[in-house]
């Protein structure tokens, strides 16, 4: 499909549960990701998509929630998050780790963000000095086993954030 001048992807693939695989598709124009691909339960992996077109200060929240058999977005490019984060890699229970390209410098909202993401053995080292809500950010990631030194500094909200986490020493 031609979706070079489609700024708006809310919904797109929205509870698409018997979806297997996903188009390549253009996003240059792109600004909102809301739960663009929440519930595709069943796709593992997804084309090249380059996200980082768009201003937009919630335009990755629920974006890949309850994505169960995906793995990686390594091969995905994100940039700046900008504001919220909120549920975006929510109950993806095979995704290893957050991709390396999602700069998080001016995420405010980080909110169940990586909750439930049991296949995590690590978190890496993530830019959040502007994070104000942690709470539940990695609630149920069973498989971390450690963690870099976060900045909380700006947090209001961290209740629960590691809550579940039951391998981390």
């Amino acid at each position: 499909p031609d979706t070079s001048t489609s700024n708006d992807f809310i919904w797109f693939f929205f509870q698409c549960s018997s979806l297997t695989s996903v188009p390549l598709l253009d996003l240059s124009s792109g600004d909102r990701y809301f739960a663009m691909f929440r519930g595709c339960s069943n796709v593992g992996t997804l084309p090249t998509l380059d996200f980082t077109s768009g201003t937009n200060s919630t335009k990755f929240r629920e974006t890949f929630r309850e994505m169960a058999l995906l793995t990686t977005l390594d091969n995905c490019t994100f940039g700046d998050s900008r504001g919220d984060i909120r549920l975006m890699f929510r109950d993806c229970t095979s995704l290893l780790n957050i991709p390396p390209s999602l700069v998080t410098t001016n995420c405010s909202n980080m909110q169940q963000a990586i909750y439930g993401c049991r296949s995590f053995t690590s978190i890496p080292l993530l830019d959040t000095p502007n994070v104000a809500n942690f709470e539940r950010a990695f609630q149920g990631c069973s498989g971390i086993t450690s963690f870099p030194q976060l900045d909380f500094s700006s947090g209001h909200n961290i209740g629960n954030a590691f809550n579940g986490c039951t391998s981390l020493v």
